[in-house]
């Protein structure tokens, strides 16, 4: 067959697709803008409690940015915020909010803690127009931050009690079984804590061998604990990996981010770097973790799971204020800046 005739006989072999990314990383590269190196190179931070202040503050800013991403509805700027959010700060309602961070049986509580280290860095937060700025800007807050006291970690048993029976009425009858006295003892500790509540079938007495099998059992069905082994992902890494994903589009996001922290390119991003903050991205050049592709996607999962949630309870807070915010001489400049489309 000649060549001219072949030119002109359609092709029937089997083409290859191109392979397109697909999942929460697909829609984070096409949907948000692209972040600077502030966002996600930490390797400024000098101790381990500098990364754990870092880490909640972060942490919180990313619940108020993917807050304002849901009321905007157009993740095309990214420190954009919406005008219900200025009026939920100004209007006084994340004041309200934050009142709860002390009371655990509100449904408000959890939100408020995840943003209390950011709001607590600012002596007036409601003067803020744009998204708070990086955990970089804010070195001075995070250092001081550092040094103060942290409270100390731990395992706490709440025991219970016999607590005084005081009758309700005349006819109150005393309860015959000890047991329906019971109350929780005091507890001392160290705030914020996690609450968890087991209850032990003791049909028969237990040896302490048994009990501690007992523990441990429940302790690694749980999930609400570190296993053995490697230490996990740094949160704040996982972060640093979930804005850098944003605006991104493409199949090799580890790879770029890897080759950027290497030793021949690392000063290209940030030159501020210290021992500790290199070490922490260290273990991601050196491919320590296992696949970096299945790291990725957990690692990005994981935050939108931990910060989606808070996002999504308070995008809906903000909604209802401004919903109902009373008419004011003031409110006419948030109405203004909601006409021109931001």
């Amino acid at each position: 067959m000649s060549d001219a005739s072949s030119a002109s006989m359609p092709d029937k072999r089997r083409k290859t697709p191109v392979k397109r990314p697909k999942g929460l990383a697909a829609k984070l590269g096409e949907t948000m803008p692209v972040l600077g190196p502030m966002e996600w190179d930490f390797r400024w931070i000098t101790s381990q409690s500098q990364w754990s202040v870092a880490t909640g503050y972060e942490i919180g800013r990313e619940v108020i940015r993917q807050a304002n991403y849901i009321l905007r509805q157009d993740h095309s700027v990214a420190s954009v915020l919406h005008p219900a959010w200025r009026w939920f700060v100004v209007g006084g309602g994340l004041k309200e909010l934050m009142y709860s961070v002390g009371s655990p049986w509100m449904p408000e509580s959890s939100l408020a803690r995840v943003l209390e280290p950011l709001v607590s860095s600012f002596p007036d937060f409601g003067k803020l127009e744009t998204l708070p700025p990086s955990s970089f800007s804010r070195k001075p807050w995070v250092r001081s931050q550092a040094k103060r006291k942290q409270p100390k970690q731990g395992l706490l048993f709440q025991s219970q009690v016999v607590g005084e029976w005081l009758p309700d009425t005349e006819d109150d009858a005393a309860p015959r079984d000890l047991s329906q006295l019971l109350v929780w003892g005091p507890l001392d500790a160290s705030y914020p804590c996690h609450k968890i509540i087991m209850h032990v079938p003791m049909l028969q007495q237990m040896t302490r061998k048994e009990a501690q099998h007992t523990f441990a059992k429940w302790v690694a069905g749980s999930g609400l604990f570190i296993g053995p082994g490697r230490s996990p992902m740094p949160k704040l890494l996982q972060l640093a990996f979930f804005r850098f994903n944003q605006g991104r589009v493409g199949l090799n996001q580890p790879g770029e981010f890897r080759v950027l922290f290497e030793p021949r390119n690392a000063k290209a991003v940030n030159k501020e770097s210290s021992l500790f903050g290199a070490g922490q991205y260290h273990p991601i050049v050196a491919s320590r973790y296992g696949n970096p592709n299945v790291l990725w996607s957990k690692s990005i999962k994981d935050v939108m799971n931990l910060v989606r949630p808070y996002a999504e309870q308070l995008a809906h807070m903000v909604e209802l204020s401004f919903a109902s915010r009373p008419t004011a001489p003031w409110t006419g400049k948030l109405r203004k800046i909601d006409e021109r489309g931001h």
